[in-house]
Protein backbone atom coordinates (compact mmCIF):
# COMPACT_ATOMS: atom_id res chain seq x y z
CA UNK A 1 0.00 0.00 0.00
CA UNK A 2 1.63 3.32 -0.78
CA UNK A 3 2.31 5.78 1.78
CA UNK A 4 1.47 9.52 1.64
CA UNK A 5 3.26 12.47 3.34
CA UNK A 6 1.36 15.21 4.54
CA UNK A 7 -0.55 17.70 3.11
CA UNK A 8 1.31 21.06 1.95
CA UNK A 9 0.65 24.39 0.41
CA UNK A 10 -0.26 24.44 -3.13
CA UNK A 11 0.67 28.78 -4.43
CA UNK A 12 -0.99 28.32 -7.61
CA UNK A 13 -2.77 26.11 -10.52
CA UNK A 14 -1.80 27.09 -14.08
CA UNK A 15 -3.46 24.03 -15.36
CA UNK A 16 -6.77 22.16 -14.50
CA UNK A 17 -9.10 19.02 -15.65
CA UNK A 18 -10.62 16.80 -12.91
CA UNK A 19 -8.11 18.62 -10.90
CA UNK A 20 -4.54 20.52 -10.62
CA UNK A 21 -2.55 19.25 -13.83
CA UNK A 22 -0.09 21.83 -13.53
CA UNK A 23 1.52 24.80 -11.05
CA UNK A 24 3.52 25.25 -7.74
CA UNK A 25 3.46 23.79 -4.27
CA UNK A 26 5.21 22.57 -1.30
CA UNK A 27 7.36 19.29 -1.83
CA UNK A 28 9.10 19.12 1.85
CA UNK A 29 8.39 22.65 2.50
CA UNK A 30 10.36 23.62 -0.55
CA UNK A 31 7.95 25.18 -3.81
CA UNK A 32 8.12 22.98 -6.58
CA UNK A 33 6.70 23.45 -10.20
CA UNK A 34 4.11 20.14 -10.77
CA UNK A 35 3.20 18.86 -13.98
CA UNK A 36 0.75 16.09 -14.53
CA UNK A 37 2.06 13.16 -16.82
CA UNK A 38 -0.07 11.54 -19.81
CA UNK A 39 -0.64 8.05 -20.14
CA UNK A 40 -1.25 7.44 -23.52
CA UNK A 41 -2.92 3.39 -23.36
CA UNK A 42 -5.16 5.04 -20.85
CA UNK A 43 -5.92 8.08 -22.85
CA UNK A 44 -5.71 9.87 -19.70
CA UNK A 45 -3.08 11.96 -17.02
CA UNK A 46 -2.13 9.46 -14.17
CA UNK A 47 -1.31 10.17 -10.83
CA UNK A 48 2.51 10.59 -11.40
CA UNK A 49 3.61 14.41 -11.92
CA UNK A 50 6.93 15.69 -12.82
CA UNK A 51 8.37 18.38 -9.99
CA UNK A 52 10.74 20.30 -9.76
CA UNK A 53 12.08 23.24 -7.70
CA UNK A 54 12.17 26.62 -8.44
CA UNK A 55 13.49 30.07 -6.17
CA UNK A 56 11.93 32.58 -4.92
CA UNK A 57 11.53 34.79 -7.53
CA UNK A 58 10.01 32.17 -9.96
CA UNK A 59 7.09 31.40 -7.14
CA UNK A 60 6.96 35.50 -6.35
CA UNK A 61 5.79 35.84 -10.51
CA UNK A 62 3.60 33.02 -9.99
CA UNK A 63 1.59 34.31 -7.44
CA UNK A 64 1.44 37.74 -9.07
CA UNK A 65 -0.14 36.16 -12.31
CA UNK A 66 -2.37 33.94 -9.92
CA UNK A 67 -3.23 37.29 -8.73
CA UNK A 68 -3.98 38.58 -11.66
CA UNK A 69 -6.07 35.55 -12.50
CA UNK A 70 -8.06 35.95 -9.17
CA UNK A 71 -9.11 39.45 -9.74
CA UNK A 72 -10.57 38.80 -13.51
CA UNK A 73 -11.88 35.54 -12.44
CA UNK A 74 -13.89 37.19 -9.39
CA UNK A 75 -15.64 39.82 -12.12
CA UNK A 76 -16.21 37.22 -14.62
CA UNK A 77 -18.26 34.84 -11.92
CA UNK A 78 -19.89 38.12 -11.26
CA UNK A 79 -21.28 38.86 -14.64
CA UNK A 80 -19.02 41.91 -14.71
CA UNK A 81 -16.36 40.48 -17.32
CA UNK A 82 -16.47 38.09 -20.41
CA UNK A 83 -13.57 35.68 -21.78
CA UNK A 84 -12.56 38.22 -23.99
CA UNK A 85 -11.03 39.93 -21.52
CA UNK A 86 -9.28 37.48 -19.75
CA UNK A 87 -5.57 38.61 -18.82
CA UNK A 88 -3.85 36.02 -20.79
CA UNK A 89 -5.72 37.19 -24.29
CA UNK A 90 -2.66 39.44 -25.98
CA UNK A 91 -2.20 43.51 -25.20
CA UNK A 92 -4.56 43.54 -22.09
CA UNK A 93 -2.47 43.24 -19.12
CA UNK A 94 0.92 44.46 -19.45
CA UNK A 95 1.69 42.78 -16.17
CA UNK A 96 0.44 39.47 -17.52
CA UNK A 97 2.44 39.78 -20.76
CA UNK A 98 5.57 40.20 -18.72
CA UNK A 99 5.46 37.33 -16.63
CA UNK A 100 4.62 35.35 -19.57
CA UNK A 101 7.93 36.60 -20.95
CA UNK A 102 9.97 35.36 -17.91
CA UNK A 103 8.07 32.21 -17.35
CA UNK A 104 8.61 30.06 -20.79
CA UNK A 105 11.91 28.52 -19.57
CA UNK A 106 11.70 24.78 -20.51
CA UNK A 107 11.14 21.76 -18.10
CA UNK A 108 14.53 21.25 -16.49
CA UNK A 109 16.63 17.95 -17.52
CA UNK A 110 16.40 16.78 -13.79
CA UNK A 111 13.67 16.54 -12.14
CA UNK A 112 11.25 13.89 -9.77
CA UNK A 113 8.41 11.81 -10.39
CA UNK A 114 6.21 11.77 -7.69
CA UNK A 115 3.09 9.99 -7.18
CA UNK A 116 0.28 12.12 -5.79
CA UNK A 117 -3.40 12.55 -4.17
CA UNK A 118 -5.17 15.61 -3.89
CA UNK A 119 -7.99 16.81 -1.56
CA UNK A 120 -9.67 19.68 -1.24
CA UNK A 121 -9.21 21.72 2.24
CA UNK A 122 -12.18 22.74 3.81
CA UNK A 123 -12.33 26.72 3.68
CA UNK A 124 -12.63 29.02 1.02
CA UNK A 125 -12.57 28.63 -3.02
CA UNK A 126 -10.00 27.17 -4.50
CA UNK A 127 -10.12 30.76 -6.64
CA UNK A 128 -8.83 32.72 -4.14
CA UNK A 129 -6.05 34.40 -3.73
CA UNK A 130 -4.41 31.22 -1.85
CA UNK A 131 -5.57 28.07 -3.93
CA UNK A 132 -7.84 26.28 -1.12
CA UNK A 133 -6.06 22.53 -2.16
CA UNK A 134 -3.87 20.52 -0.71
CA UNK A 135 -0.95 17.82 -1.96
CA UNK A 136 -0.42 14.46 -0.27
CA UNK A 137 2.63 13.10 -1.97
CA UNK A 138 4.76 10.01 -1.83
CA UNK A 139 7.61 9.24 -4.22
CA UNK A 140 7.17 6.82 -7.60
CA UNK A 141 10.08 5.44 -9.79
CA UNK A 142 13.56 5.77 -7.70
CA UNK A 143 11.74 9.14 -5.00
CA UNK A 144 11.02 9.17 -1.94
CA UNK A 145 9.18 12.83 -0.75
CA UNK A 146 8.86 11.05 2.27
CA UNK A 147 11.66 9.38 4.43
CA UNK A 148 9.28 7.72 6.26
CA UNK A 149 8.24 5.40 3.67
CA UNK A 150 11.66 4.16 4.05
CA UNK A 151 11.05 2.42 7.26
CA UNK A 152 12.06 -1.28 7.12
CA UNK A 153 14.63 -0.91 4.35
CA UNK A 154 17.90 -1.21 4.55
CA UNK A 155 19.74 2.20 4.58
CA UNK A 156 23.68 1.50 2.94
CA UNK A 157 25.64 5.11 4.10
CA UNK A 158 28.66 5.41 1.93
CA UNK A 159 32.25 5.91 3.24
CA UNK A 160 34.44 9.08 3.16
CA UNK A 161 36.49 7.64 -0.05
CA UNK A 162 32.97 6.98 -2.08
CA UNK A 163 30.84 10.03 -0.51
CA UNK A 164 33.99 11.92 -2.04
CA UNK A 165 33.89 10.37 -5.59
CA UNK A 166 30.39 10.60 -5.57
CA UNK A 167 30.51 14.47 -4.55
CA UNK A 168 32.80 15.14 -7.93
CA UNK A 169 30.40 13.89 -9.85
CA UNK A 170 27.14 15.66 -8.46
CA UNK A 171 27.09 17.80 -11.29
CA UNK A 172 23.61 17.63 -13.23
CA UNK A 173 21.76 19.13 -9.96
CA UNK A 174 21.73 18.03 -6.16
CA UNK A 175 21.03 14.91 -5.19
CA UNK A 176 18.47 16.45 -2.55
CA UNK A 177 16.19 17.71 -5.55
CA UNK A 178 16.93 15.08 -8.00
CA UNK A 179 18.52 12.04 -6.19
CA UNK A 180 20.46 9.65 -8.53
CA UNK A 181 19.91 11.85 -11.74
CA UNK A 182 21.72 14.95 -9.81
CA UNK A 183 25.04 12.15 -10.73
CA UNK A 184 26.73 12.36 -13.96
CA UNK A 185 29.69 9.37 -13.45
CA UNK A 186 32.05 10.26 -16.45
CA UNK A 187 35.15 9.08 -16.32
CA UNK A 188 36.27 12.64 -16.57
CA UNK A 189 34.67 13.57 -13.26
CA UNK A 190 35.99 10.14 -11.54
CA UNK A 191 39.56 10.93 -13.24
CA UNK A 192 39.35 14.15 -11.12
CA UNK A 193 38.55 13.27 -7.94
CA UNK A 194 40.85 9.89 -8.16
CA UNK A 195 44.34 12.14 -9.23
CA UNK A 196 44.51 13.99 -5.80
CA UNK A 197 45.71 9.22 -4.64
CA UNK A 198 47.54 9.61 -7.70
CA UNK A 199 49.64 12.11 -6.47
CA UNK A 200 49.86 10.62 -3.03
CA UNK A 201 51.15 7.59 -4.19
CA UNK A 202 48.14 5.73 -2.90
CA UNK A 203 46.34 5.27 -6.38
CA UNK A 204 45.89 1.45 -6.79
CA UNK A 205 45.19 1.48 -3.21
CA UNK A 206 42.57 4.03 -3.60
CA UNK A 207 40.84 2.23 -6.32
CA UNK A 208 41.12 -1.10 -4.95
CA UNK A 209 39.09 0.40 -2.19
CA UNK A 210 36.79 1.86 -4.16
CA UNK A 211 36.11 -1.57 -5.76
CA UNK A 212 35.86 -3.55 -2.66
CA UNK A 213 33.19 -1.00 -1.13
CA UNK A 214 31.07 -1.51 -4.68
CA UNK A 215 31.15 -4.86 -4.19
CA UNK A 216 30.02 -4.59 -0.69
CA UNK A 217 26.75 -2.38 -1.74
CA UNK A 218 25.97 -4.68 -4.50
CA UNK A 219 26.25 -8.23 -1.88
CA UNK A 220 24.04 -5.74 0.85
CA UNK A 221 21.69 -4.58 -1.95
CA UNK A 222 21.11 -7.74 -3.56
CA UNK A 223 20.10 -9.57 -0.03
CA UNK A 224 17.65 -8.02 0.72
CA UNK A 225 14.25 -9.18 -0.01
CA UNK A 226 12.23 -6.18 -2.03
CA UNK A 227 9.37 -4.49 -0.47
CA UNK A 228 6.37 -3.99 -2.19
CA UNK A 229 7.42 -1.05 -4.11
CA UNK A 230 10.43 -3.17 -5.39
CA UNK A 231 13.22 -1.34 -3.59
CA UNK A 232 15.47 -3.03 -1.63
CA UNK A 233 17.67 -0.28 -0.37
CA UNK A 234 18.22 3.41 0.07
CA UNK A 235 22.04 5.25 -0.44
CA UNK A 236 21.48 8.19 1.79
CA UNK A 237 23.81 10.19 -0.18
CA UNK A 238 21.99 9.80 -3.01
CA UNK A 239 18.71 10.67 -1.68
CA UNK A 240 17.33 7.31 -3.30
CA UNK A 241 16.05 3.91 -3.30
CA UNK A 242 17.02 1.32 -5.57
CA UNK A 243 15.82 -2.00 -7.01
CA UNK A 244 17.83 -4.89 -7.60
CA UNK A 245 18.03 -4.12 -11.12
CA UNK A 246 18.77 -0.53 -10.60
CA UNK A 247 21.69 -0.83 -8.25
CA UNK A 248 23.54 -3.45 -10.07
CA UNK A 249 23.25 -0.11 -13.04
CA UNK A 250 24.60 1.95 -10.60
CA UNK A 251 27.74 -0.40 -9.50
CA UNK A 252 28.56 -1.35 -13.43
CA UNK A 253 28.11 2.34 -14.24
CA UNK A 254 30.57 3.52 -11.12
CA UNK A 255 32.99 0.79 -11.66
CA UNK A 256 33.38 0.95 -15.08
CA UNK A 257 33.54 5.05 -14.48
CA UNK A 258 36.39 4.07 -12.03
CA UNK A 259 38.54 1.93 -14.28
CA UNK A 260 38.43 4.41 -17.31
CA UNK A 261 39.15 7.24 -15.10
CA UNK A 262 42.76 5.06 -14.59
CA UNK A 263 43.00 4.84 -18.21
CA UNK A 264 42.17 8.99 -18.53
CA UNK A 265 45.03 9.46 -15.56
CA UNK A 266 47.63 7.49 -17.52
CA UNK A 267 46.92 9.51 -21.00
CA UNK A 268 47.47 12.41 -19.13
CA UNK A 269 50.76 11.19 -17.17
CA UNK A 270 52.00 10.43 -20.53
CA UNK A 271 51.17 13.96 -21.64
CA UNK A 272 53.27 15.70 -19.13
CA UNK A 273 56.24 13.83 -20.41
CA UNK A 274 56.08 16.24 -23.80
CA UNK A 275 53.99 19.20 -22.00
CA UNK A 276 56.01 22.52 -21.85
CA UNK A 277 56.98 23.67 -18.14
CA UNK A 278 54.06 24.68 -15.80
CA UNK A 279 54.53 28.01 -14.84
CA UNK A 280 56.74 28.89 -11.97
CA UNK A 281 55.22 30.99 -8.94
CA UNK A 282 57.18 33.40 -7.46
CA UNK A 283 56.69 36.22 -4.74
CA UNK A 284 57.43 39.74 -5.10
Amino acid sequence: MTSYGPPERVYVENEWYDGPKAGIADIGGVPHRFVATFEETRDDYSDIFLVWSVDKAELDLEIEQWALFVEWNTRYEAGAAGTDTHPGHGGISARWTRFRRCSTAPEPRCHRRLDTRWRKQAGPSRKDATPSMVQITASAGSFYNDRNTAMGILEIDLTPRMKGLFSACERNCTAECCGILAFDFSPLYVANDLVWQEREGKFLEGIEALNNELDSILEQGLAQTPDERGFVCLIANTNSFFSKSDLQTLVERVRWAVAQAAVVIDCVNQLEKTAPPRPVYRTT
